[in-house]
């Protein structure tokens, strides 16, 4: 499961956004991953919040170019 949440300080996150990490069907050649499923996600975030500035944060996984690529065209921090 791949979480979006909101930073609000130390002690505050709430979660605002999940997508699952899942195969559709048994039987495929390629297995779903965390970017995939991250792609996903940022579509599902930018229509459910139009104006939100979104910074993401995340592992060394999401460093890389099409991550990095889907944020500038959503216009988001990372």
């Amino acid at each position: 499961m791949l979480e979006a949440k909101i930073v609000l300080g130390d002690d505050l996150i709430i979660s605002i956004a999940t997508e699952f990490i899942e195969n559709e069907k048994e039987n495929v050649s390629k297995q779903d991953c965390e970017r995939k499923s991250f792609k996903r996600l940022s579509e599902t975030l930018k229509k459910i919040f139009l104006r939100l500035p979104i910074c993401l944060m995340g592992d060394s996984l999401y460093a890389c170019e099409p991550v990095f690529e889907l944020c500038k065209k959503n216009k988001w921090d990372f």
